[in-house]
């Protein structure tokens, strides 16, 4: 009677929950509950002292005794041959690794057979299958894409992401089994994910992003973007999220040249102005080199999100601008928010590129080298080697400077930067 008991609660619990792995109120000993309880003694005991090959040996026996004994019994039978597989893989012996690895996925199926199938168990099934047999990702794949669809967001991890795209990759362009738009429409999802991940702190999150940009390029040309996508908005050409999928795949692939990309951001910049709208005609622009137009779009875009991480992909874009177009004050403002270093640097660049005509002899010139000089030493690497040395080129000689009545070393107010002071340099 306990027996069938135990047996209506496990179902009910995956009834009530089909995403939750079952639960189980009280032990199941089966018939035999003296024999049960000795095997299952056995193994546990084994499995404690990590001699992972006699756990196996009676993991079995309690198996077959009790086999609805509880779900641990096939989680822990799961993770002896997890190990025994490792284990024979480090040692080199593939024979003894495919034994292993076909008797795990044996203890996978008698687990989802007695208790059903849960995110937990396909998880674990997904990256396992991948790892011992790599080139089965057709399974491996199916797997991931039920488990990530039941799995909580919040207890994913970035491992899992990168093995699950890496699975789509095989099937879509290795195998050809699948279409671009598979790969495109997971590396948009799984993007998503590893976009929250890195704003909750998790920085692995960024490495999987970078394994999801490395993989995702043999389906994410330009022409093959345009391909999926210009179909789908002719066929609805109002859906403001497609339209905002759209700007947000083909900008971040750098496909801002093409018609059909300004065509899709100008109609959902004049439907609904955001951040994105936004950010995707300065893009246009910037790469068109009509930076007064790009500038104007990338600070309405500054405006249309609260969003920290948004605002600062716009931070260089707008230096690299108001370097162009030889505005200081609001290159240093901008590289001011990328950081302490990018601001030195642009200050650096900014003194350089007044000093020609600040002083009317070459030392008074020099002077505001040499303080552009202090701010590149301040900089982190910002400023490059070939700058620093054409700037070094500009100093006086140690004759020039003797002539001019100053010392190396002394102290001087900066022409044309009020309050600013620096120590005379001359060319090594």
């Amino acid at each position: 009677m306990k027996k069938i008991f135990t047996l209506v609660a496990v179902i009910l619990v995956g009834l009530t929950n089909g995403q939750e792995c079952a639960t189980q109120a009280e032990d199941n000993f089966g018939a035999d509950v003296e024999t049960s309880r000795k095997y299952i003694s056995l193994y546990s005991s084994y499995l404690g002292q990590k001699d992972y090959q006699e756990a196996a040996n009676f993991w079995w026996q309690a198996q077959s005794a009790a086999p609805n004994y509880k779900p641990n019994l096939y989680k822990n039978g799961v993770a002896i041959y997890q190990r025994l597989t490792k284990a024979a893989k480090k040692e080199g012996d593939k024979v003894k690794m495919a034994a292993c690895a076909d008797t795990l996925f044996q203890v996978y199926d008698l687990w989802i057979t007695t208790y059903g199938d849960c995110f937990e168990i396909k998880m674990k099934y997904a990256n396992d299958r991948v790892t011992y047999f790599p080139n089965d990702f057709e399974v491996s794949y199916e797997k991931y894409k039920a488990a990530f669809a039941e799995y909580p967001e919040e207890k994913i991890q970035s491992s899992w992401v990168q093995k699950y795209f890496t699975t789509a990759y095989m099937k879509v362009v290795k195998a050809k089994t699948a279409e671009c738009v598979i790969l495109l429409e997971l590396y948009d999802y799984l993007s998503g994910i590893c976009d929250r991940k890195v704003k909750a702190g998790d920085s692995k999150f960024a490495t999987a992003q970078k394994t999801l940009d490395k993989y995702v390029a043999p389906c994410a040309s330009c022409d093959k973007l345009e391909e999926l996508f210009k179909p789908k908005f002719e066929a609805t050409p109002d859906d403001v999220k497609l339209m905002e999928k759209i700007v947000g795949m083909m900008g971040g692939r750098k496909c801002t040249d093409s018609e059909f990309y300004i065509l899709v951001v100008e109609k959902i910049y004049g439907l609904t102005p955001s951040y994105k709208s936004a950010r995707g005609l300065a893009l246009y622009y910037y790469n068109k080199k009509e930076y007064n137009k790009a500038a104007k779009f990338f600070e309405e875009a500054l405006t249309l999100t609260e969003d920290e991480t948004e605002k600062s992909k716009l931070y260089s874009p707008l230096v690299n601008i108001y370097a162009s177009t030889g505005n200081c004050s609001k290159r240093i403002q901008y590289a001011s928010m990328i950081g302490s270093n990018e601001k030195n640097a642009a200050i650096a660049n900014c003194i350089a590129g007044k000093a020609p005509s600040c002083g009317n002899t070459k030392v008074l010139r020099s002077f505001g080298y040499c303080l552009a000089l202090d701010y590149a030493e301040k900089s982190g690497g910002k400023v490059s080697s070939a700058q620093i040395k054409a700037w070094k080129k500009s100093l006086p000689t140690s004759q020039e400077l003797f002539f001019d009545g100053f010392e190396v070393g002394q102290s001087v107010p900066v022409p044309c930067w009020k309050g600013e002071q620096t120590k005379v340099r001359v060319q090594n």
